[in-house]
């Protein structure tokens, strides 16, 4: 029986169907997914796309030794081949399309079986909850703006990986639940604090491997921001002020867009890497 007022249940009713993403988040937490829809996600595609390139490339180019490439993967000549972030090749032969082919590559079994793991866990879930074009946008432009970074300050090494876009996808995620706070209901609360803690732990962890050997510091940062960047536009207007939240998303967009034009910018006119690097894949 309702409360002649509208008791609690009924408020909470109404904040759970007050927009798509409330809607998909408790669907999920309470299983109300398919097992197909949680299946044939646009992430674990991805997920599936890079294990067969990595495969294909071991096929192809076969297993380096450990001294060149200790993660268990195939030669740099090969990741050339297939589309690594290259400074040289970007710039000199205007080979733009790899600020984003680095996103499905991966440089041997130990990155990808790292990176994988934690889409596979992660991303699918994003996916439903935020919805398909908007975990899109956040994955595919914080790895590009994640490249651009790398291009700019690692303009001498090859870089391979998805690294940057879960940094981003991270990033997004944090964003959510902040803006989201009030918006859970007591009983979903503690699944919130801790999907926070999981989120800002794992952020701070990448942050402090990414100056390790064989990281890409600069794809993890730029990517890092591009996610909270692109977080800000996509989710702001569904916050708990829908006015202010579609003028902080737009002033972030405009904001964001110069942000990738100045990196452009900065790239054609400042970069100059290691013209030798070009004979690489050859």
């Amino acid at each position: 029986r309702l409360h002649p007022r509208g008791g609690g249940s009924v408020d909470r009713g109404r904040g759970e169907r007050g927009s798509a993403g409330s809607r998909a988040e408790a669907g999920v937490a309470r299983g109300r997914i398919s097992c197909c829809e949680r299946f044939f996600t646009i992430s674990n595609i991805v997920c599936v796309a890079q294990v067969l390139i990595l495969y294909w490339m071991i096929r192809e180019g076969g297993l380096a030794s450990r001294e060149i490439n200790p993660l268990y993967g195939p030669p740099p000549q090969t990741l050339v081949t297939y589309g690594a972030k290259q400074a040289a090749k970007i710039i000199y032969e205007d080979e733009w399309w790899r600020l984003a082919s680095p996103i499905l590559l991966h440089a041997g079994v130990v990155h990808i079986a790292t990176n994988v793991l934690i889409q596979l866990r992660v991303g699918g879930y994003l996916e439903l909850v935020w919805g398909k074009f908007q975990w899109v946008v956040v994955y595919v432009l914080s790895g590009v703006l994640g490249n651009m970074a790398s291009v700019i300050f690692l303009p001498d090494t090859i870089g391979v990986g998805s690294s940057g876009a879960l940094m981003g996808m991270l990033g997004a995620w944090a964003f959510y639940i902040f803006l989201r706070w009030t918006k859970y209901p007591p009983e979903r609360r503690t699944e919130r604090n801790c999907q926070l803690i999981v989120v800002l732990t794992s952020i701070t962890l990448t942050i402090m491997f990414s100056f390790a050997d064989y990281v890409d510091w600069a794809a993890h940062l730029g990517g890092l921001i591009g996610g909270c960047l692109w977080g800000i536009v996509v989710f702001a207007p569904h916050g708990p002020n829908s006015k202010v939240g579609t003028v902080v998303s737009v002033l972030t967009f405009v904001g964001t867009v110069i942000l990738y034009v100045v990196a452009f910018a900065y790239i054609v006119l400042f970069v100059k890497p290691d013209r030798e690097l070009l004979d690489l894949d050859d």
